[in-house]
């Protein structure tokens, strides 16, 4: 069997170790860096090539962001919030200092928000489960367990986060 080369309209054998390009995601595993990532952590003058992150390194991303975007807060009201359409400007969470997490609904009401939040500003993670509990000595905090997927490169894996909402850092990989 012959083949056209496309651009000479030459043919030769379908064998005859043709090479196609190599796609990145071909070429390994990781996926690329996050920008605020590199910036925040490469030594100053030194220029980097590729950036590549492995699952770790991705879950650390993660959590770093998932502490900004629940430490920020966001200019809308929870209502206004909940309806979507929001942008980047818009950025964070809700204030939830009205709810108290010592009410089941209003753990349930911050657990929608925070779900929302990461389904909006964190576009590595699908499949987002968000669980608020009250912590027993600490009625101003609320334990925040987060389980999701994690896409990086070509590996899909179950990532899960455990922090105290209230508490600037206090973000615990759990798996």
């Amino acid at each position: 069997m012959r083949r056209s080369c496309g651009t000479c309209r030459r043919t030769r054998p379908a064998d005859a170790g043709i090479r196609r390009p190599l796609i990145v995601s071909e070429l390994a595993k990781g996926g690329v860096v996050p920008l605020f990532d590199r910036l925040s952590s490469a030594p100053a003058g030194h220029g980097t090539g590729a950036h590549l992150e492995t699952m770790a390194s991705l879950q650390e991303s993660i959590g770093r962001e998932l502490r900004r975007l629940f430490n920020t807060r966001s200019s809308l009201s929870p209502s206004d919030y909940a309806q979507g359409g929001t942008t980047v400007l818009e950025y964070g969470i809700p204030d939830l200092s009205a709810l108290s997490t010592q009410n089941a609904s209003d753990c349930q009401q911050v657990a929608a928000a925070l779900r929302e939040a990461v389904l909006r500003y964190e576009p590595r993670l699908s499949d987002v489960t968000v669980h608020v509990s009250a912590t027993p000595n600490r009625q101003e905090q609320a334990l925040v367990r987060i389980g999701a997927q994690a896409r990086a490169g070509l590996e899909l894996r179950r990532v899960d986060f455990e922090m105290l909402l209230g508490a600037p850092d206090s973000l615990a990989k759990v798996a």
